[in-house]
């Protein structure tokens, strides 16, 4: 996800970083930390 990916991108820092800091303070009980699952052999 471009997000995860590139946390550095003015795009990211300016737009989306805040909106997701507002989201987790707004509605802490609904909003979870993504979590990435790895394929195991």
């Amino acid at each position: 996800n471009y997000y995860d990916l590139h946390p550095d991108s003015p795009y990211i820092m300016f737009r989306d970083k805040p909106k997701v800091t507002e989201l987790k303070k707004e509605f802490p009980s609904l909003y979870q930390e993504p979590t990435t699952a790895e394929a195991k052999k």
